[in-house]
């Protein structure tokens, strides 16, 4: 579809006539062709956003994520490239920027876990976790926040865990880079305050994605024990996590920053016996 313009500040309605919170925004999402980043992709062009995301290598699943992403009246582009490589952020930020004009806002998705014992971990993993997990939002930082600096105006919003925030056995290298990420995010939305640009860190507990379902399959997960502690008794959805991304893009959070949204059903809150004991 051809490609509009929009004046700062004009809205788009939906057939409902309801607004579009994103109209003719510019949005990157690193890993956004499936799970937590294509629920974040697809809601944020339901809003109006035009969406440029990077996969790593499957690319039918890319192929459909654009299409589904068009097929809500948005426009997208995609990119097969690793985070870790500072060219394929480069070409990711490049290809926004060409495409939309700008980059309005940035969602640090892509990642994955490890479940392994701390003393058999290799240091070819180790590599790998902090390349994806921090090298890579920090070279898509640096670059898309030049450009909303720039502008006086951007959100930068980076998809952690509650790993980062509560110690768990067998992740202890992934609770140590989640753990820095949600740091990250805090110093960095100091740093740029000034500038107009916010950074916010949302921390999911257990979604339910594919990666998530694979797991409960491997018996890397016990979905039981993990609702056992979980006030709401239940997993997440994906579509759950885009919901707190999109008020995180929005004006609708313009005096939030810096902030961490623990997204899970109250995982991290509860301290007590399992849910199940509470004889409530």
């Amino acid at each position: 579809m051809s490609r509009r313009q929009f004046p700062v500040g004009e809205s788009l309605t939906r057939h409902d006539g309801a607004l579009m919170i994103l109209s003719g925004k510019s949005v990157i999402v690193t890993g956004g062709s499936r799970g937590i980043g294509k629920a974040i992709a697809l809601r944020f062009a339901r809003e109006g956003a035009n969406v440029a995301f990077n996969y790593l290598d499957n690319d039918r699943e890319a192929s459909n994520t654009v299409r589904e992403i068009e097929q809500l009246g948005a426009r997208a582009g995609a990119l097969c490239g690793d985070v870790a490589d500072s060219d394929s952020v480069r070409e990711l930020v490049d290809l926004c920027v060409r495409e939309f004009g700008t980059v309005d806002v940035l969602v640090n998705n892509a990642g994955f876990g490890l479940t392994k014992p701390f003393a058999e971990i290799a240091e070819s993993e180790w590599d790998r976790m902090i390349g994806i997990h921090m090298r890579g939002v920090l070279l898509a930082s640096q670059l898309a926040g030049k450009i909303m600096r720039e502008r006086k105006s951007g959100s930068i919003i980076n998809i952690a865990s509650v790993a980062g925030v509560v110690a768990l056995p067998l992740r202890v290298i992934y609770s140590t880079v989640e753990a820095a990420k949600i740091m990250f995010t805090k110093a960095l939305a100091c740093e740029w305050a000034e500038s107009g640009v916010r950074v916010n860190c949302i921390a999911p507990g257990t979604i339910l994605t594919d990666l998530v379902r694979q797991n409960f399959e491997r018996g890397l997960l016990d979905g039981s024990r993990v609702l056992e502690r979980t006030p709401m008794s239940r997993f997440g959805e994906p579509s759950e996590i885009a919901s707190v991304a999109l008020f995180l893009a929005s004006p609708e959070s313009s005096y939030v920053t810096g902030q961490t949204l623990c997204v899970d059903g109250g995982w991290t809150s509860w301290g007590g016996w399992p849910v199940a004991s509470k004889g409530v």
